[in-house]
């Protein structure tokens, strides 16, 4: 009968035991690069906008913004503030670009959470976010601009930006996207140029 010397079982413990922990690291390493490389997680969205307007039978002008979000990454989104503002154009250069006032001093728009109604107060139309705030993969939230002016320009923008919770456990906040709607007021009263 063989005899098994002394030792050799701590001996090749402490080799299965570097060979586990190469295995590990090397495992980790790989499922690293794969969410690198295929993007596995990522977060990522689409942002759009429909405008259009209607006159009223007293002559006023009813305005209406529709603000898209589209999640279209595998993490659901967490949009903790959404604002919305319709603003006068202004010639640069030859170049129509949004004007730095909103039109007509019309107040924005802002969608967030209840809590924070009082620091909106009247700076700004404030609407609560409710359950559009989480946007789950695939899923799109709309957030509406909805106001009456006496008269609408040819040209207006509509600037419309969001604010997201920064990071997977913070509660900090970052800005998502913003997107500008031109939009062109035709002699057709239900004419809407977006985008």
């Amino acid at each position: 009968m063989a005899m098994i010397p002394p030792g050799s079982f701590d001996h090749a413990e402490k080799i299965f035991s570097v060979a586990e922990k190469i295995i590990v690291l090397s495992t980790a390493f790989v499922a690293a690069i794969k969410f690198k490389v295929f993007q596995l997680w990522k977060q990522s969205y689409r942002t759009e906008m429909q405008c259009g307007h209607e006159i009223t039978s007293a002559k006023d002008v009813v305005f209406w913004a529709d603000y898209s979000i589209i999640n279209t990454g595998d993490r659901p989104l967490h949009v903790e503030r959404v604002q919305l503002e319709l603003r006068q154009a202004e010639e640069k250069d030859h170049n129509l670009v949004p004007g730095r006032q909103t039109l007509n001093g019309l107040l924005p728009t802002v969608i967030a959470r209840e809590q924070e109604a009082d620091q909106y107060t009247g700076k700004t139309h404030f609407k609560p976010i409710g359950t559009h705030g989480f946007i789950g993969k695939g899923e799109r939230a709309i957030f509406t601009l909805r106001c009456r002016i006496a008269e609408l320009p040819d040209v207006v923008f509509v600037v419309g930006k969001f604010w997201e919770r920064s990071g997977l456990f913070k509660t900090g906040q970052s800005e998502g996207s913003s997107y500008i709607s031109m939009y062109l007021r035709s002699s057709d009263s239900s004419a809407a140029q977006g985008g």
